[in-house]
């Protein structure tokens, strides 16, 4: 599976990426993101400090969970 080729299935959904800088995914997390953009969808793009490690995790679990609170929020309001 090749998200980037994928991408376009993702219209209409709530998209957050976070990239670890040293990951070995990281390109492909930046592939992503730029075709995302080519295509007008629109998502969250956040790269933090790190690789495929825990700590790394351990820092993009903030920024995930404000990003599914605001997602459950407009949920709730609509």
């Amino acid at each position: 599976f090749n998200p980037t080729e994928n991408a376009h299935r993702l219209r209409g959904k709530d998209v957050c990426l976070v990239a670890a800088t040293d990951a070995y995914d990281y390109a492909m997390n930046q592939s992503l993101h730029r075709r995302l953009e080519t295509l007008g969808i629109a998502h969250a793009y956040h790269e933090i400090p790190g690789g495929h490690v825990w700590d790394s995790v351990e820092r993009a679990m903030p920024i995930m969970l404000d990003h599914a609170t605001g997602f459950f929020s407009r949920m709730m309001r609509s």
